[in-house]
């Protein structure tokens, strides 16, 4: 017997168009454009760059595309005592994750904003800052040198960036063009790959 996913609830949005909520052996994902977003093999691709860094001491922490949580829940599991500052642009994506992916937790504070333009207003600091900005296939914003200089700024001493890139034929030029830029921004640079992704760790 084959199973598939099956869709339990769809959304229309502003800013992702039509968001999916699949069940497959009961666990659910937020799908847009037929690309995970949250749930899934999201977790399984994230679990690989955050492994990494989990001998961090971390305290507090900021994930810039919040999505439905998935990060959230990872970065729980990993530092319990973390507080977290999760922004997000899109409502539905908040939604969703509150109600079928656990995002509703005490240990994050949301923050509905577009979160290039929240980044330049915020001066705080934090020890883990993970990037996942994705509308659909597209990565939003963080290919210019401002928003990566202001990336930096928001690291604190010994702080580690995590920038999260897809890795198919249509993303590879601008996948290049923003890790040479990486390089020049941050001291240290490393890359974890996964079948679909390219996981950047930058300090």
């Amino acid at each position: 017997m084959i199973f598939w996913p099956k869709v339990v609830e769809e959304r229309n949005s502003s800013f992702n168009g039509k968001v999916q909520v699949r069940q497959f052996l009961g666990q659910y994902s937020l799908v847009v454009n037929n690309l995970t977003q949250s749930g899934g093999m999201v977790k399984d691709i994230w679990w690989q760059a955050l492994k990494a860094v989990k001998h961090q001491a971390v305290n507090r922490v900021l994930i810039l595309g919040v999505g439905g949580g998935t990060v959230v829940g990872l970065v729980t599991e990993l530092w319990p005592e973390a507080q977290i500052v999760g922004v997000e642009i899109d409502p539905v994506m908040i939604t969703l994750g509150k109600k079928y992916l656990h995002l509703d937790t005490k240990q994050v504070k949301i923050i509905e904003a577009d979160a290039e333009k929240w980044l330049s207003q915020d001066k705080d600091k934090f020890d883990l800052v993970i990037v996942d900005l994705y509308r659909g296939r597209r990565v939003m914003g963080v290919d210019k040198a401002k928003f990566l200089k202001q990336l930096r700024q928001r690291l604190a001493r010994g702080g580690i960036a995590i920038v999260n890139l897809l890795q198919i034929k249509e993303t590879r030029d601008q996948n290049k063009k923003l890790i040479d830029k990486l390089k020049l921004i941050f001291t240290h640079a490393q890359e974890v790959k996964t079948p679909a992704n390219r996981l950047l760790l930058v300090q």
